[in-house]
């Protein structure tokens, strides 16, 4: 079994709320050294909804004696908002973070300071990072928890390894679980043994792709990938086995945009110690092509992400600098597979790269640790352009290797034999510890001349009449220089004013594009979706303005709102005390308020107070409950927020 060294990236990287208001994305670029007085390292990276970041890792002996999981939240420039561990008695290590539709996260664990050896720990967390409930889930052995994803349905779903079921040795596991910490099914997935699931992800189906080691041929090691359905079966028995004669060691799975997938990670290469290894797969699991990257020394993939053009971006270290210490190493393929950019970032001491997650803008953000800024290891951030720069300012903390990128064949086993079987986890709720320290920041460096924008665009209108399109765009310390605007409608039509009106012929939902460009400056991007219809019809929707607590009691309001064209005729809001994000069997009914009618851009405020039980956990309002009135948006129609 090949315990990953860094965290593996998947689907999902920015989280984006439905219906939320497009904040403005300034491409601010920098690098940033995070920690404190002991060591302390990243594992997972994630943009998150208001524009900033989150990241998980593993501290030791910053705020404590024992290893202790590590959940930080920085804005937009980098500068930590807030920040907590958690642990036991003994070690604990944070593996995956992700946020959730209510603002939320998922933190992934395993931890040794609960029971019975190594333990999965999931904890679930507010938008302040307080914990709403956690669990540990395993049986009387080791159960590792090594990627973790959110659900469709809210809840989350991990992989790792076990070797608390079967007859000896580790197995790949996956385990779903429901909003609630509740497990759907738990399964154990094995050829003979010593296998380690080590990433997966949602496969737009409703089921999942999982990626695993296995023995391959010849004592060596392979990527073993298999599509389970929702229920963690495999997919019309699809599983592949891919390999060489050497051990490949896949550590991340994405989906490519052509509906196959990207495995990355690394591979031993005579003459040249370890390369970086991409594969591309496709829809059923089959190679396609794979590639290696790399010199002399030692070269290796962590984790990666699918781009935005189709392409894939790759993040790990690289040992051909010249020096005897390791460089932070990114590479960004096209579609094929070839080389568009690599670069390398460090100091006069060791890199190693963790996690990369594609940013808003097109740029990215990258996570792993340094020895080069501290007397331990540390967190090293970086908040790259579209091409991995950040500002001439950097120096030599960027360099510009050439690496050399070949091909690289593997067999495709389909026919190996491999079994599945369910697996009972005790669940447990364990006794821990959090500590909210801050821990230190310092700038490495940060891009200069900046561009930040904004766009206004209606959800909706109507065919034949005009649409107001609007933009708002600022440099800065760009000495004067102008902004430029290009604009996509997503019908064929474009324009370059700032502030332009499209005419659409038909009904349709269009994507548009806003792009917004400063001189020697990373583009600023929006996007977004309009719905066009052949008659003006009504949006009804909200917006909590004010939720607070005093003495038991919630005072709130809400802001129901006709975000449509037409006029909406009369309908009823109802507000619930919930135990989810939507109304079920035990919400309860706090007001119930009858509008009798709301003109376009119209709103009406409504105020509830009452006294939540333990069990509430959000304040939901459903506007047009009964669903009186057509309009061109009905999912927005309920608007939940966290109680205080």
């Amino acid at each position: 079994m090949m315990r990953s060294n860094g965290f593996k990236h998947i689907l999902g990287c920015l989280l984006v709320v439905a219906g939320a208001p497009l904040a403005t994305q300034a491409a601010h670029h920098w690098a940033r050294v995070i920690g404190g007085n002991g060591s302390d390292i990243p594992r997972s990276v994630q943009q998150t909804s208001d524009g900033g970041y989150v990241l998980a890792g593993i501290t030791w002996g910053s705020f404590g004696g024992d290893q202790d999981a590590w959940l930080v939240k920085l804005d937009a420039s980098g500068v930590v908002s807030w920040q907590k561990t958690f642990g036991g008695a003994g070690s604990d290590w944070a593996r995956s973070v992700r946020q959730t539709a209510d603002g939320g996260y998922y933190l992934g664990c395993y931890s040794l300071a609960f029971g019975n050896g190594v333990e999965a720990w999931v904890l679930r967390l507010d938008s302040a990072g307080s914990v709403v409930w956690q669990r540990t889930y395993g049986g009387t052995s080791d159960d590792y928890l090594d990627s973790l994803e959110v659900t469709g349905d809210g809840g989350c779903v991990f992989t790792g390894d076990t070797t608390s079921f079967g007859a000896g040795g580790s197995n790949a596991w996956a385990v779903k679980l429901s909003p609630d910490g509740t497990v759907n099914w738990a399964k154990r997935r094995y050829v003979d043994q010593n296998e380690s699931g080590v990433d997966i992800t949602p496969d737009g189906s409703g089921g999942y792709a999982m990626l695993a080691d296995a023995a391959g041929g010849g004592g060596d090691r392979d990527a073993w990938f298999t599509r389970l359905d929702s229920n963690g079966n495999f997919v019309n028995n699809t599983r592949h086995l891919i390999g060489s004669i050497r051990s490949e060691v896949p550590q991340a799975i994405d989906r490519s945009g052509d509906g196959g997938w990207y495995v990355s990670g690394y591979v031993p290469v005579p003459g040249n110690a370890n390369d970086g290894l991409l594969m591309k797969l496709n829809s059923t699991g089959s190679p396609v092509w794979q590639k290696h990257v790399g010199g002399p020394g030692d070269d290796h993939f962590r984790a990666g992400q699918s781009t935005s053009d189709g392409g894939y971006v790759a993040v790990g270290e690289s040992n051909n600098n010249g020096i005897d210490a390791d460089d932070l190493w990114v590479v960004k393929f096209d579609s094929s597979g070839s080389v568009v950019w690599q670069r390398t970032y460090g100091g006069v001491s060791g890199e190693s790269g963790a996690d990369i997650c594609q940013t808003s803008d097109g740029g990215y953000v990258v996570a792993g640790e340094t020895t080069s800024y501290g007397n331990a290891k540390e967190v090293f951030i970086l908040r790259l352009s579209p091409n991995g720069e950040i500002d001439p300012s950097c120096g030599g903390l960027i360099q510009d290797p050439a690496l050399a990128s070949a091909d690289w064949g593997v067999s495709d086993d389909t026919g190996f034999t491999s079994w599945t079987a369910n697996t009972t986890v005790t669940v447990a709720t364990p006794a821990y510890a959090t500590n909210n320290t801050n821990a230190g920041n310092t700038v490495l460096c940060v891009s200069t001349c900046q561009v930040s924008c904004s766009a206004t665009v209606p959800a909706a209108g109507v065919a034949g009449n005009a649409v107001a399109f609007q933009a708002n765009a600022t440099l800065v310390d760009c000495d004067g220089l102008s902004v430029s605007y290009s604009w996509t409608f997503g019908d064929g039509g474009s324009s370059a004013a700032q502030n332009p009106s499209h005419i659409y012929g038909s009904a349709g939902t269009y994507p548009w594009t806003l792009t917004a460009s400063g001189p020697g400056a990373t583009p600023c991007l929006q996007s977004g979706l309009i719905t066009i219809s052949t008659t003006a019809m009504p949006d009804l929707t909200g917006t909590w303005t004010s939720v607070k607590k005093k003495r038991g009691k919630v005072n709130a309001k809400l802001s129901s709102q006709n975000t449509g064209l037409g006029e909406a005729g009369s309908f009823t809001v109802k507000v619930y005390f919930s135990n989810k994000v939507t109304i079920g069997r035990k919400s309860k009914l706090l007001k119930t308020q009858a509008v009798s009618s709301l003109t376009p851009g119209g709103s009406v405020l409504i105020a509830v107070k009452a006294t939540p039980t333990r069990k509430h956990k959000y304040i939901v309002a459903v506007v047009d409950s009964a669903g009186a009135v057509a309009e061109t948006n009905e999912a927005n129609n309920a608007i939940a927020k966290t109680l205080p």
